[in-house]
């Protein structure tokens, strides 16, 4: 990146990703997902869509794919939650393909 193009975006000029499609995918040891007891405690997703807002990236094209409790078959006491986990992981892998193809 040049110097120029750092001022320019430092100083309010061009987003860098202006237009793109944006997909993040991410793993969380809990559940923070909408619905779940922990769902006002998910710091993540905000900020992801308040960052690549402000790049100049249009809200409908952030894909934000979670794989949740991933932790499940590590911490004691949780081995019930390894089915939702799994499934949790099936999910975000079937919405990335899906994404992918409708690319």
């Amino acid at each position: 990146m040049t110097r120029e193009l750092v001022d320019e975006v430092l100083a309010g000029g061009s987003p860098l990703l202006a237009g793109l499609r944006v997909v993040v995918v991410t793993a969380c040891g809990g559940a923070y997902g909408p619905g779940t007891n922990a769902e006002s405690r998910d710091f993540l997703t905000p900020y992801l869509r308040s960052y690549f807002g402000k790049q100049g990236v249009p809200t409908a094209n952030i894909e934000i794919v979670t794989a949740d409790m991933t932790l499940a078959s590590l911490v004691p006491g949780r081995e019930h939650l390894k089915p939702a986990a799994a499934a949790s992981l099936a999910a975000a892998r079937n919405r990335l393909i899906r994404l992918a193809e409708s690319s």
